[in-house]
């Protein structure tokens, strides 16, 4: 027994050195983690493996650095090194979560403490740095927070759409009962019957067309939409389609121009669908240029491709706002009475990208214009017409 007891108090006169031990190995092989000291001064006294592999710098070239070079020049600027050591000191949490700086001058996102090592009559000796990077935690976060404002942005945008609807109907029905009212009075005569009936019918166009694209964008999504494919030649096409708008571009004093190569330029396609892309783009310019403005549709082609590019001088597109230009219930100008509800874009997007094409909207900002270039496969005979 008396051996026994021997061999206990031995084990326990080992047990600091052998704890010693086991906290360099943990400190060493703690790689995720970047444990370092620092002196009363901020200077780093000393710099484990896992700080070597998260900051990308030596232990050697570390010793003696100032915490500060470890943080982003804008929290240097802030002072934020000194009130790290100023929170520790007053034994509170010190703890953080920012972007710290690596020895190539790229940032991480880290979550840390800093800790105040004092002697036992309470000198502060030093400061104890544990921090781990965490970019990927953030980059999840910053993502999931990129997400819930796009639904947020496309709620918004909905129930201005449901307004908009809601409120073309009330003018609808109001239109239609008083139109019938003034119809059924003594007093109405022929000619103001006559008036009252092409408001009523301006009315009901507003909202066919309203419908429709609210139709046409459900089909669409739903994938019910089937394309009648066929040799289409271009330049005909857009002179339909410029034929289509030249009553709307007229009233403004516009000057709409087709800017062709002299021999066809043949596509599979559909037609009636293309002419429906083609009419929501140029109308779209129509609508966003001042009056007396100049618009070009030009076509040209390389060896794979014909494009497309329908360009204005006119309002042009915020920088914030081109990203999401072609999302569903986009709109530039949301307040605007003929605004439409933000889904022609969008429908032109999938249009032709059931066609095996792209297209893509390029502008310098507000009232620097803008242009839509859209790009669809070559026929195989490019040059003779269908």
């Amino acid at each position: 027994m008396n051996s026994n007891l021997g061999d206990f108090a031995n084990d326990r006169s080992e047990a600091p050195r052998h704890s010693d031990e086991l906290l360099r190995l943990l400190l060493d092989s703690a790689l995720e983690h970047a444990v370092f000291l620092l002196d009363r001064d901020g200077r780093v006294t000393w710099w484990s493996k896992g700080a070597e592999r998260v900051f990308s710098l030596a232990r050697e070239q570390a010793i003696g650095m100032p915490l500060a070079t470890i943080f982003t020049a804008i929290d240097e600027q802030s002072g934020l090194p000194d009130l790290e050591q100023a929170i520790a000191r007053a034994d509170a949490i010190s703890e953080d979560d920012r972007w710290h700086l690596r020895a190539n001058g790229s940032r991480f996102w880290a979550s840390g403490a800093l800790i105040t090592l004092r002697d036992p009559e309470g000198e502060v000796l030093g400061f104890g740095k544990i921090l781990r990077d965490r970019t990927d935690i953030k980059e999840q976060l910053t993502l999931l927070q990129s997400q819930v404002e796009a639904v947020q942005r496309a709620d918004a945008a909905k129930a201005h759409v449901i307004s908009k609807v809601t409120h073309e109907l009330r003018n609808l029905f109001a239109g239609i009962d008083a139109g019938l009212r003034l119809m059924h009075s003594n007093q109405s005569n022929k000619a103001r019957q006559e008036t009252v009936i092409e408001l009523m019918q301006q009315q009901l166009q507003v909202i066919r067309s309203l419908t429709d694209e609210l139709h046409d964008a459900q089909r669409v999504k739903a994938g019910k939409v089937t394309l009648s494919i066929q040799p289409t030649d271009v330049q005909q096409l857009l002179q339909n389609v410029l034929e289509h708008v030249r009553a709307h571009s007229e009233s403004k004093s516009q000057t709409v121009q087709l800017l062709a190569p002299a021999t066809p330029v043949v596509i599979a396609a559909d037609p009636a669908r293309l002419f429906q892309v083609f009419v929501n783009l140029v109308e779209n310019a129509i609508k966003y240029t001042p009056p007396e403005g100049r618009i070009w549709v030009k076509i040209t082609f390389d060896d794979r491709d014909v494009l497309i590019h329908v360009e204005d001088r006119g309002k042009g597109i915020a920088p914030d706002l081109l990203p999401r230009i072609f999302d569903m219930f986009t709109q530039a100008d949301p307040d605007a009475s003929d605004g439409g509800l933000g889904i022609g874009l969008a429908l032109v997007k999938e249009l032709v990208q059931l066609h095996g094409g792209s297209v893509q909207a390029v502008s310098m900002g507000l009232g620097m214009g803008s242009e839509f270039t859209v790009r669809l496969p070559l026929h195989d005979s490019r040059t003779a017409a269908p």
